[in-house]
């Protein structure tokens, strides 16, 4: 083929992330495109023409199935926000979700008001309530739409959930086990029991996280690492070893090796590929074990049967029938990363592997070939999921894939002797021993320096001069030099046009309100300078979620911040404080400013104890005072008088901060209520803003109206989280603040006004 199957894999595979981003319209477009092309073709029939005609229909065919697969899981939306009994088989091994469990419920059965409809769709339903897996159960509570993405930087729980064909969520305290049992002999379902079967011989032998790594290993579920080791593994990059489908792949076609002496070749090929489509088949819910079993499978017919001998070709072909059953699986960071780590392996295996050849061994030398291959054209996609690379990962799967595969082989021995002989000493010793090895090595990791390096998240034009100068590369290889000054040339282009890009900040201030839910949390930076942050956000009262940890931090970790000048603290909430903590904690923090008030408080012992440990310093704030940055930057600390302090409201120990630049300034209000707000007008403290952050997330009881009009704000800010239990923000205050802009996190999700020393230049949002 002329035209190239990786190039129409390519188109496809743009068709359906690019349809995703830019939705209907930009189907439109390239309709449009394509029927201009057929007109093109008609008039000539030359092979550039043919080509384009191809890869135009390529991108729209991967646009539409994109757009039908989506419209396939809005089936269910006449049942959001209605009160639903649910009767449904448990059809995935449970997880733990704090106090609650999580389970995804094969519903076969929906009763909204009385009236029963019979139904065939997955959700995903949270539940106080312990249940085995394979379970037939009725769940009662209200059905509601999956969350959406809270920013750029932010986990995509609903397209995860929904390319796994899952499209609503419930939550229930109200089961019930059905006395009519649901019975799935399907290979998805099947595929599950061995799961759970094998799950329930690890649990019974082992606890904590060494019983998560081996579930991790041998069945894919890498849900239950505690959250210390969780944070671990991401700070180190070896959470991605834990990916065990090129192991299983490299099992089955060792074993298939072995039947050599029985059956024929081409016995053997039909054998392998039967196996690796059906272990595909097992975890259709697992896009990196889909993807490896495919391309197995696609690479011996075509080599063997076909006469194709592009491994290219055979990676393109599964890629394109990755998409057509399954599009969203091209969203998932998995899929992408096991992909692309496909690709480059596939173009450059066999050089950089020549180039590897004072290394002796040969196991050294094809671990550390891949290892540098992957961590070095994978940059920019980990650095986008990730927000950093690990220097070290070129040389920990020298250790990780060895030690996994002995796990991956020993176990089902350990399994026999614990049924024959209800031990296994020496079997249950050697792999002990490898999960030591596998657990040790990422404490190792992180005493190491530059074991986890922050780089900014990066752009679109950013990964694209990346990888058009990979390719650029591999043209060179090919000893192709027009098409490597084509792909140089594109690759400049790109990579200028970030430059110019980044070159339009200077002389910039950027103020971003993180949408960390039901809290507050804000970064106020000028490019290539100093960046403060002012609260944090953190969980409610009575929730273990940390968004501060969760949402707040990773935003800063995908900014490429790693350094702050000063953290400021409007008061000792929870919602305010638990961000804070974790940039101590995780970033290099050099000054946190807090509020001298409230000293038994447990979030200011939090917030002195993280500081102490990690070398932050503490300024405790008593009385109004000036905090100037070498940056332009200057924030006007109003603290509370004694007479505020009398309050019984300790929201009214919140500290005024008016943040200016030039020109430019943007008043944090913490949670102050509107007593506070008096006592501040009657001192002749309200000062008038380009940007009012509005007091306690948008209450009735803050922003009395005397204080809008005093401050006379151009935008007010409300950060509050989606659906939230205390009705904030309340019509009142929205009322009374009219005459401003309004922006909502709820709405628009993270919020940066961009201003310079003349005032506000623009303002951007996630969710414009």
């Amino acid at each position: 083929m002329k035209c190239g199957l990786p190039v129409l894999a390519a188109c496809f595979a743009a068709g359906i992330c690019l349809y995703d981003r830019f939705s209907v319209y930009f189907l439109i477009l390239f309709i449009v495109s394509f029927i201009l092309a057929a007109a093109i073709a008609g008039l000539s029939a030359k092979k550039n023409n043919i080509t384009m005609i191809l890869c135009v229909t390529a991108f729209v065919s991967g646009a539409l199935i994109c757009h039908y697969s989506n419209a396939e899981l809005c089936v269910g939306e006449v049942y959001v926000d209605q009160y639903a009994a649910v009767t449904g088989r448990i059809a995935e091994l449970p997880d733990e979700s704090g106090d609650n469990m999580r389970y995804i419920l094969d519903a076969r059965e929906i009763s909204v008001g009385g009236e029963t409809e019979k139904v065939n769709m997955r959700i995903v339903v949270t539940s106080p309530e312990k249940l085995p897996f394979g379970e037939t159960v009725c769940f009662e509570g209200f059905i509601k739409d999956l969350p959406r993405k809270l920013n750029e930087s932010g986990f995509d729980l609903a397209k995860y959930y929904k390319s796994r064909g899952i499209a609503l969520k419930m939550y229930s305290e109200k089961v019930q086990i059905s006395n009519e049992k649901i019975r799935s002999y399907s290979i998805n379902a099947l595929s599950h029991r061995l799961r759970y079967s094998i799950s329930q011989i690890i649990e019974k032998y082992n606890t904590g996280d060494k019983a998560a790594v081996l579930k991790a290993v041998l069945i894919g579920k890498k849900s239950e690492f505690s959250e210390e080791f969780d944070d671990l593994l991401l700070r180190t990059g070896t959470k991605r070893f834990f990916y065990p489908a090129f192991l299983h792949i490299l099992l089955i076609t060792s074993l298939v090796g072995l039947l050599s002496g029985i059956f024929k070749k081409r016995t053997r090929d039909i054998i392998l590929v039967a196996l690796v489509i059906l272990y595909a088949l097992m975890n259709t819910s697992n896009a990196g074990s889909v993807k490896i079993g495919l391309m197995t499978a696609v690479s011996v017919i075509m080599t063997l049967w076909l006469g194709y001998r592009r491994r290219l070709d055979a990676f393109a072909t599964s890629v394109i029938i990755i998409g057509i059953f399954n599009p969203l699986m091209f969203f998932d960071a998995g899929f992408i990363m096991s992909a692309l780590s496909s690709i480059l392996t596939i173009c450059f295996y066999a050089p950089v592997y020549n180039y590897m050849k004072k290394i002796r061994s040969t196991y050294v030398r094809r671990s550390v070939t891949s290892g540098t291959i992957c961590t070095v054209g994978l940059i920019p996609v980990t650095a986008y999921f990730f927000s950093g690379v690990n220097i070290y990962s070129i040389i920990v799967s020298v250790v990780f894939i060895p030690a996994a595969a002995g796990i991956l082989i020993a176990f089902p021995f350990a399994a026999l002797m614990y049924a024959v002989f209800g031990a296994a000493p020496a079997v249950s010793g050697f792999i002990t021993g490898l999960v030591y090895i596998l657990m040790k090595i990422p404490y190792i990791l992180d005493l190491l320096p530059f074991s986890h390096i922050i780089i900014a998240r990066p752009g679109i034009m950013a990964m694209a001069a990346w990888f058009l100068a990979l390719g650029a590369l591999y043209a060179k290889i090919r000893e192709k030099p027009q098409r490597m000054k084509l792909l140089l040339c594109a690759a400049l282009s790109c990579a200028l046009s970030v430059a110019f890009g980044q070159l339009s900040r200077l002389g910039t201030v950027e103020t971003t309100f993180v949408n960390v839910g039901q809290g507050d949390g804000a970064i106020v930076r000028v490019p290539f300078k100093e960046t403060i942050i002012i609260d944090g956000g953190g969980g409610s009262t009575y929730s273990d979620y940390d968004p501060g940890k969760k949402v707040f931090l990773p935003y800063l970790e995908a900014e490429g911040i790693s350094r702050i000048e000063a953290a400021f603290v409007s008061h000792y909430h929870k919602d305010h404080v638990q961000g804070v903590i974790a940039a101590i904690e995780n970033l290099r923090v050099k000054n946190v400013f807090m509020p001298s008030t409230l000293p038994d408080n447990e979030w200011r012992a939090a917030l002195e104890k993280a500081a102490n440990e990690n070398g932050t310093k503490i300024h405790y704030i008593s009385e109004s005072c000036n905090v100037i940055f070498n940056n332009g930057l200057r924030v006007e600390i109003t603290a509370p008088d004694d007479y505020t302090l009398l309050s019984p409201d300790e929201n009214d120990t919140s500290l005024l901060m008016n943040v200016s630049y030039g020109e430019f300034n943007c008043l944090f209000t913490g949670d102050m209520t509107s007593f506070a707000e008096g006592t501040l007008l009657a001192r002749g403290l309200a000062p008038e803003a380009d940007v009012l952050k509005v007091a306690h997330h948008g209450s009735a009881y803050s922003t009395r109206e005397e204080w809008v009009d005093a401050v006379k704000p151009d935008y007010a800010v409300i950060s509050v989280g989606e659906n939230n239990g205390y009705g904030h923000p309340a019509r009142e205050t929205l009322e009374r603040l009219e005459s401003a802009e309004i922006l909502r996190t709820d709405e628009m999700g993270d919020i940066t006004i961009i201003g310079n020393k003349s005032g506000v230049k623009k303002v951007d949002a996630f969710r414009d």
